[in-house]
C-alpha cells in the first residue's frame, strides 16, 4: 500500500501542478521569452566579426587614399615642379581639383576631413570587435549613420567636380567608392542585427546617453583634435601675397612689355604667368623680393599666358576659367599706366571663388572706369594677350609659371642666376635682354 500510495503521489504530481492557473502562467512566460531581445550569445551569432573586419579594412584603405590626397594638395600649392601620377588629362586631373577653392572646407583641406572620418570608422569598427561593448549590436547603428554621411558627402563632392571644377580626381573617386562600400557593409550588418531582434541605432544612442560623461569626453577629444590640426596646419593654399612695388622703377621694353626692377639690369628675366595659377603668384612674390634686394641689377618682364580655352588655342576645355579675362584686365590697365597695381591685385584675388569684375579692378588700381571698359570692349587687351600666347607657343612653353633667361625656358622654377644676384652678386654673370 505504501508503495502504491507513493506511486500515486508521484504520478499525480503532474496533474496537481498543471492547474489552469499554472498553465496560463507558463504560456505567458513562453510568449514573453519568444519576443524578448536575444542575449549576448544570440547577438554574437547574428553579428559576426566579418562586417567589422571589413569596415576596418575599408577605413584603413580610406586613410591611405586621404593621406595621398593631402600630399597632392600640399605639393600642388607649394611645389611648382610637382606632377602627380593622377594628372592624366584636363578632364581627369587630381592637381586641378586640389588647386581649386573647393578643395578646402572650414579651414582645412577636404582630404584632412576625410582622414578624420576614416579614423572615426576605424575606432568604431575596432570597438565592435572587442568583447566589452555597451550592447551586443554596438556600434552597428553609428557606423551606418557615418556611412550615410560619408556617402552623401561623396555625392556632393562629385557633383562639384563635374559642375564647377570640370575635372575629376581618380583618387577622389576611389574614396567615394570606399565610402559607399562602408555604407553597404554597415547596412548589411544592421539588417542582421534587426533580424536578430535588435534596434541598432536606438540602442547605440541609448548607449551614448547612458554614459554622458564618457560621451562628452570623447566628443571634446575629437573637437580638440580638429582644433589642434587646424592650429598646426598653415593656410598654405591662400594667396596672401606681399607684392610691394612703391619706389621700384617700372617701364616697357622696346616691344611694349611691362617690366619692373632695374632700367639698366645685369639680368633680364621674362615671366610667362597666369593670374589663376597658384604657383605663379608665389613665384612672382619671390621675384618681387629679389628685385628689391638685387640693388638695381635685375629686371622682370611680364608676359601673359592664361591657361584656358577661351583664349589659348591648344586647350579644348575650361581650365583656369577666368584667366583670359584677367589677362585682358591687366593689358587694358597698362594703357593707363596702372599695370603693376592691377597685376598685383589680380595675383592676390585671382583665385577667389567668385569672378573679379571690371569695376573691382578699376576701384583697386585707380583706373578711369570708362576708359577701362572701352579698352575691354574694343578687344585691344585681347590682342595683347593673344600675342603673348603665340610667343609662348613659339618657344615651346606649355605651362605656368615659366621663366625665360637668355632664350632658355625654366618651367616652374627660377634660373639659378637670379637668386645668386642676392646671395653672391659677383657670381651672377651678365645676361642680355
Amino acid at each position: 500500500m505504501g508503495e502504491e500510495k507513493a506511486g500515486d503521489l508521484e504520478a499525480g504530481a503532474g496533474p496537481v501542478s498543471a492547474t489552469p492557473e499554472t498553465r496560463e502562467a507558463a504560456a505567458a512566460t513562453a510568449a514573453v521569452a519568444a519576443t524578448a531581445t536575444p542575449g549576448p550569445a544570440a547577438a554574437a551569432a547574428s553579428l559576426p566579426r566579418a562586417p567589422f573586419l571589413a569596415l576596418l579594412g575599408l577605413a584603413l584603405a580610406g586613410l591611405g587614399v586621404s593621406a595621398e590626397l593631402t600630399r597632392i594638395h600640399v605639393q600642388t600649392h607649394t611645389n611648382p615642379a610637382f606632377h602627380s601620377f593622377c594628372a592624366l588629362s584636363h578632364q581627369v586631373n587630381c592637381e586641378t581639383v586640389a588647386a581649386s577653392p573647393w578643395s578646402v572646407f572650414l579651414g582645412l583641406p577636404v582630404s584632412v576631413w576625410g582622414i578624420f572620418g576614416y579614423f572615426l570608422v576605424v575606432g568604431l569598427a575596432g570597438w565592435g570587435l572587442v568583447r566589452r561593448r555597451p550592447h551586443p549590436a554596438w556600434p552597428c547603428g553609428l557606423l551606418l549613420v557615418l556611412g550615410v554621411a560619408m556617402s552623401a558627402v561623396s555625392v556632393v563632392l562629385g557633383a562639384i567636380s563635374v559642375l564647377y571644377i570640370e575635372s575629376l580626381c581618380v583618387l577622389c573617386l576611389g574614396s567615394y567608392v570606399l565610402n559607399f562600400a562602408i555604407l553597404g557593409v554597415g547596412l548589411a550588418a544592421c539588417r542582421r542585427a534587426r533580424a536578430a531582434g535588435h534596434r541598432p541605432l536606438s540602442a547605440d544612442l541609448r548607449g551614448l546617453t547612458a554614459r554622458p560623461a564618457a560621451t562628452a569626453a570623447l566628443g571634446l577629444a575629437a573637437l580638440g583634435a580638429v582644433a589642434a590640426v587646424r592650429a598646426a596646419v598653415p593656410p598654405y593654399w591662400e594667396s596672401k601675397l606681399d607684392l610691394p612695388y612703391a619706389g621700384l622703377p617700372t617701364g616697357h621694353t622696346a616691344d611694349g612689355h611691362p617690366w619692373i626692377g632695374s632700367a639698366r639690369p645685369e639680368v633680364v628675366l621674362v615671366e610667362f604667368s597666369d593670374y589663376q595659377c597658384p604657383h605663379c603668384g608665389r613665384r612672382h612674390e619671390e621675384l618681387r623680393r629679389l628685385v628689391q634686394q638685387a640693388a638695381g641689377r635685375l629686371q622682370v618682364v611680364h608676359r601673359h599666358l592664361p591657361l584656358d580655352q577661351a583664349c589659348h588655342p591648344d586647350l579644348d576645355r575650361p581650365f583656369h576659367r577666368w584667366s583670359c579675362r584677367y589677362a585682358e584686365f591687366a593689358a587694358c590697365a597698362d594703357e593707363q599706366g596702372k599695370f603693376w597695381a592691377t597685376n598685383d591685385f589680380l595675383f592676390q584675388q585671382g583665385r577667389r571663388r567668385e569672378p573679379i569684375e571690371p569695376r573691382d579692378v578699376a576701384a583697386a588700381a585707380g583706373l578711369d572706369e570708362r576708359r577701362f571698359a572701352e579698352c575691354l570692349d574694343s578687344g585691344r587687351g585681347r590682342r595683347v594677350v593673344a600675342a603673348d600666347i603665340e610667343a609662348a607657343r613659339a618657344l615651346g612653353i606649355r605651362g605656368t609659371p615659366t621663366f625665360l633667361l637668355d632664350g632658355k625656358p625654366y618651367p616652374g622654377r627660377l634660373p639659378p642666376e637670379v637668386p645668386r644676384l642676392v646671395e653672391a652678386p659677383e657670381a651672377a654673370p651678365p645676361a642680355g635682354r
